[in-house]
């Protein structure tokens, strides 16, 4: 068993498999919880939610640093319902594009479903731990060449 994972194909197939194992795993949490992350960097207020299978990262300008309080925040999602998270970032599109026609401020978002990151990561690892480890060269051919 302890020869199955020699060679760096089968490390690497282990690692991605964890990668996606976690990925899964935020997957089916952000069906029921949103979280939600919110910090200050580079003169942009910067929020990053893991929500309804999706990951979104929201950039604002530091104009609207009062309207994004920074930290971290969980918010149980109703099942088939709207989810706090939903409604407040209504209320932050709608602030954000008020606050836009005024002083200039700037608002972007950008969203990747989990489902992107876990299969691909999951065929990878599949492939890296499955393939066939090629048969080492003996010294005999390896003068040849």
């Amino acid at each position: 068993m302890g020869d199955f994972f020699k060679g760096w194909r089968r490390q690497a197939g282990l690692v991605t498999l964890a990668m996606a194992m976690l990925t899964a795993t935020m997957w089916l949490r952000s069906e029921l919880v949103t979280d939600i992350w919110t910090f200050t960097f580079a003169d942009r207020v910067h929020q990053i939610c893991l929500a309804r299978q999706n990951i979104r990262w929201i950039g604002a300008t530091l104009e609207t640093r009062a309207y994004f309080p920074s930290g971290w925040e969980s918010i149980t999602n109703p099942l088939g319902g709207v989810s706090r998270w939903e409604k407040k970032k209504i209320e932050y599109v709608v602030l954000l594009s008020l606050l836009h026609e005024g002083s200039g401020a700037e608002f972007r978002e950008w969203r990747l479903s989990f489902h992107w990151l876990a299969q691909p990561l999951t065929l990878l690892s599949a492939w890296l731990l499955l393939i066939r480890p090629r048969p080492a060269k003996s010294a005999k051919e390896s003068s040849r060449a």
